[in-house]
């Protein structure tokens, strides 16, 4: 039995909860760590599936057949009768795909050798320990319902019901990829902030993208000060590591860091002000990127993941931003900085298609003085984006918009 990072009274308490909710609502309600709710589910799955092993292992002994009927018994009597060995397989068979909702074994649509499942109510059962020298918990587990197939859609649908349970098999293919940018920590909006990273916990992400501006850096800034933003160089340094530790958490496999034009102010600074130091502090090295297993693409470059160009900015603005930065790419292509949602297309008589797709921004709205606050309640959104990434190298792309404090992601609301 694996050891887990928490205490047996801990684990036996989880146990009710794995056939009602997912690890990370679990992980939400009870404070753990989503990982350590993982490790205990797998132990938790690996007994059930063994009972189920044990259970489908039985022989019951051999039954009398019944006398021929006189009359119509399946008119009379219901479904039809069950033999100790088909019932209890059943049952068995019924309660594992209510308790293990992700498995892969295609339900019970079609029972194996023509045995007859007949809408039963599993009865309450005892699970066993999940950890040695803990009490078994009792639990109900409902009967299970049929999986309706004709759920299942295309990955890119508009619905995103690719990343529903009912075409899990179809996404687990893909390579899930989130992108953000432009939060300009400290003056970030906080509840946009907190919206993003629930949902990124739900999303899990296999690679994370930062399009830029993850810090504001606007104490070494080249434009006139703010005085009403009193905050030092060092405290905007603490509050971007604070938001890599939040962004580090997330869990992905690969991370990415298109350094932005606020990323740009160091070495601006550095070489108006400080020469001597141009080349020894640098943003990579302030954010400890390399040691948090974060890849960096400078400020002016670009980094391809699949087919698709990611950079944060390409000297474009305005309202056709994205359009531009399609045709100056030749290729498809990802920005952030123009604060903006937007996702253009554009094909050609070859049969060629390109996309290029720009993802809102997580800033406050109230710090950006800088703008007229007309133009950038009407122009800028707050938001996201997470795009699919085939093994051929296409990424289907969604814009993911935070509205009043909630967005809406694989048909869920979620809020901060």
């Amino acid at each position: 039995m694996p050891a887990l990072p928490i205490s047996d009274e801990q684990a036996a308490s989880l146990v009710p909860l794995f056939p009602l909710f997912n690890d990370s609502e679990i992980a939400r309600q009870t404070g753990l760590h989503r990982t350590t709710v993982g490790k205990c589910r797998a132990v938790w799955r690996a007994q059930e599936l063994a009972k189920l092993a044990s259970v489908s292992a039985y022989r019951a002994p051999p039954v009398e057949p019944e006398p021929p009927p006189t009359v119509d018994k399946w008119a009379s009597c219901g479904p039809p009768a069950r033999s100790p060995e088909s019932c209890r397989y059943g049952e068995a068979l019924a309660r594992t795909h209510a308790l293990d909702p992700l498995s892969k074994s295609g339900g019970i649509d079609k029972p194996p050798h023509g045995m007859f499942i007949h809408a039963m109510a599993a009865p309450p059962i005892r699970l066993a320990p999940l950890l040695p020298g803990v009490t078994a918990v009792s639990a109900t587990i409902p009967s299970p319902a049929p999986r309706d197939n004709s759920a299942r859609t295309s990955v890119g649908g508009d619905n995103m019901a690719s990343y529903s349970e009912a075409s899990r098999d179809t996404v687990s293919r893909l390579q899930r990829v989130l992108f953000f940018g432009d939060s300009h920590h400290p003056y970030n909006d906080q509840t946009a902030w907190r919206v993003f990273l629930a949902a990124a916990a739900e999303f899990r992400p296999d690679i994370l993208v930062c399009l830029g501006d993850l810090g504001d850096c606007f104490s070494i800034s080249g434009y006139t000060g703010d005085p009403s933003r009193p905050l030092k160089w060092e405290d905007e340094l603490c509050a971007v590591s604070d938001a890599l530790d939040q962004l580090d958490a997330i869990g992905a496999a690969r991370k990415v860091f298109c350094g932005g034009n606020h990323e740009d102010r160091l070495p601006r600074y550095l070489a108006k002000r400080a020469p001597e130091l141009f080349g020894v502090a640098t943003i990579p090295g302030l954010y400890h990127l390399a040691e948090r297993g974060w890849e960096w693409v400078g400020y002016g470059e670009a980094i391809k993941i699949g087919h698709v160009m990611v950079t944060h900015d390409l000297d474009r603005y305005g309202i056709y931003a994205v359009r531009h930065a399609l045709r100056d790419a030749g290729c498809s292509v990802i920005i952030g900085h123009v604060h903006r949602a937007c996702v253009w297309y554009e094909g050609s008589m070859s049969g060629s298609s390109h996309v290029a797709a720009s993802f809102g921004w997580l800033g406050g709205l109230e710090w950006a003085t800088y703008r007229h606050r007309v133009r950038a309640e009407r122009d800028w959104q707050h938001g996201f984006g997470v795009g699919y990434l085939e093994p051929c190298g296409t990424m289907h792309l969604h814009v993911v918009p935070i509205v009043d404090g909630r967005c809406v992601l694989g048909g869920r609301v979620i809020r901060a």
